[in-house]
């Protein structure tokens, strides 16, 4: 639980009964709970670009979900304190896919331009190896303050045609 009295952090709470007395009693008094366990966190890309090497364009599409905690509730709850939280946990859903989608953009042209080929990105027995690579560079690091990456769920990347359906990319 989170205290904020007079529209700040001023107190954590974890399990348990507690007594706690504000510093300020004339004051409004807002309290919120914070789930800190894991929570999944889907997210759904298309990027297309030019690799130099080869000249024809290239469409991916790359989908999957990540986990995500709560590290430092009193960091996260002091960037909404007096908001409204209709939709606070869509927002940083929201906030966790488009930090994980914009890696998935930078990375994932790089290594296919690096390689000449999709198939660096879209073949399965090479899942690990990029996993590893974007797990390195901390998925969840342009989402909101407070959120902590702990690990990738699922990755899909697949190469696609206009209508963003897979294609068979066995002529590269």
């Amino acid at each position: 639980v989170v205290l904020c009295p007079a529209w700040a952090v001023n107190g954590l709470l974890g399990p348990g009964r507690h007594q706690w007395q504000s510093p300020e009693p004339g004051k409004p008094l807002a309290v919120y709970f914070v789930l800190t366990g894991p929570v999944a966190v889907d997210f759904d890309m298309v990027t297309s670009f030019t690799p130099p090497t080869t000249g024809l364009p290239v469409t991916l599409r790359a989908s999957g979900s990540v986990l995500v905690r709560v590290a430092d509730p009193g960091m996260l709850i002091a960037q909404f304190v007096g908001l409204p939280f209709d939709r606070v946990n869509d927002g940083l859903k929201a906030s966790v896919a488009t930090s994980v989608e914009r890696l998935l953009g930078k990375v994932l042209p790089r290594k296919v331009a690096l390689a000449g080929t999709p198939t660096m990105v879209t073949d399965p027995a090479m899942r690990p190896s990029l996993i590893e690579e974007l797990t390195s560079y901390n998925p969840g690091i342009g989402a909101v303050y407070g959120l902590q990456f702990v690990r990738f769920v699922s990755l899909e990347v697949a190469q696609v045609g206009p209508d963003l359906q897979p294609i068979d990319v066995g002529g590269w």
